[in-house]
């Protein structure tokens, strides 16, 4: 139950980011595919994913740190169900990039590539499930792990098909996105050294729901400043969402000042 529904429940705050993105991006995709500018189709795809896990990563990491607290504010604490959310909540992340790229390949009329992606996904997964458990079982990592890895694995593989399929059919290119995932490490490896720094000054009682809720609260509110602040100092921010967009919302926060 934990693998296969509490943990998935907790997953879909990660997993609601790409629902809006991947219906905003098809029309735009469409419209650049239809006129043959491959250029504007690169663009429009590589923001979309740039935009996805720029937002997405650092809550998948942020919800694998706290993964213990998150799970007692849920379902009250449980050893298993900690490891199990600290692993499983990047199955979310890779369900978003599954989703963009899966919605790219149907803007562009690649179905084939979709089907082909999605099976070669699932048989992977289907097919890793038992072959991890005994394996992780015999090394000594807690057995369960084995089916969040099949499933991990079995998305990577549907990924990497569909991002293949891009590259070859319509001329698509990752580098610059390639090098913006390389810049975010830089402000969420400092939002992980906040959160570390936090369970060793601020009390965390698993028993208190309310504990778990601040303790939450003050790591997601700090560290999102942290992440943001350090993005927009790299100048991240400004290449991700565009310049324009970024200095409005600044002026909107200065008060125009």
């Amino acid at each position: 139950s934990s693998v296969t529904t509490w943990a998935p429940k907790i997953n879909m705050i990660v997993t609601s980011i790409a629902m809006g993105m991947s219906t905003s991006l098809i029309p735009t995709m469409v419209t650049a595919y239809t006129l043959k500018d491959w250029k504007e189709v690169n663009n429009k795809f590589n923001q979309a994913l740039q935009i996805l896990l720029f937002i997405s990563l650092p809550m998948t990491i942020g919800i694998s740190l706290l993964s213990s607290a998150i799970w007692s504010i849920f379902y009250g604490y449980h050893v298993y169900g900690t490891y199990i959310l600290a692993l499983n909540i990047f199955t979310g992340l890779l369900i978003n990039i599954y989703m963009i790229t899966s919605s790219a390949l149907q803007g562009l009329n690649k179905f084939k590539t979709v089907y082909l992606s999605t099976i070669t996904g699932f048989l992977t997964n289907a097919l890793l499930d038992i072959p991890l458990m005994l394996f992780y079982n015999k090394i000594g990592i807690p057995p369960f792990l084995g089916a969040v890895s099949a499933s991990i694995i079995g998305y990577s593989l549907s990924i990497l098909i569909a991002l293949i399929s891009l590259k070859k059919d319509c001329q698509l290119a990752y580098r610059e996105t390639f090098y913006t995932i390389l810049n975010m490490f830089v402000p969420t490896l400092a939002m992980v050294c906040v959160v570390i720094l936090f369970y060793q000054i601020i009390p965390l009682h698993y028993d208190s729901r309310l504990s778990c809720i601040m303790f939450v609260a003050i790591n997601g509110i700090v560290g999102a400043i942290v992440y943001f602040g350090v993005s927009l100092k790299m100048g991240i921010l400004k290449k991700v969402f565009g310049e324009k967009m970024i200095n409005k919302y600044l002026k909107k926060l200065t008060k125009g000042k």
